[in-house]
């Protein structure tokens, strides 16, 4: 008895989170968090409470997976602490980010 072909029809297009990580993952991108850090080296969403705490990250307003073209755009990020940055992230599964107003 002959066995039926399987076919499996894959996109040659780069799934968004996989360009996404290609992003966070690469030279121009820790340049650039690091830039934006030492721009405003505190806490965006902190200062804007009256609290002073250290940017460990950078967030993006617009995420990457929603916009890769303002991936390195200075204009696209925030300076944050790991605290805001994780209330401000998605759950795992949550459908690629959260946009935040510009402040």
């Amino acid at each position: 008895m002959e066995r039926a072909k399987s076919y499996s029809f894959k996109s040659k297009a780069p799934r968004p989170n996989t360009i996404a990580r290609e992003i966070r993952n690469g030279r121009r991108w820790k340049a650039v968090s690091k830039l934006k850090r030492s721009m405003n080296p505190v806490c965006e969403p902190c200062a804007s409470q009256g609290r002073t705490t250290a940017a460990t990250e950078v967030h993006h307003r617009i995420p990457i997976e929603q916009a890769p073209e303002l991936a390195y755009t200075l204009e696209n990020l925030v300076s944050v602490c790991s605290t805001c940055h994780g209330a401000i992230e998605p759950k795992a599964g949550d459908g690629g980010g959260h946009v935040i107003s510009q402040s």
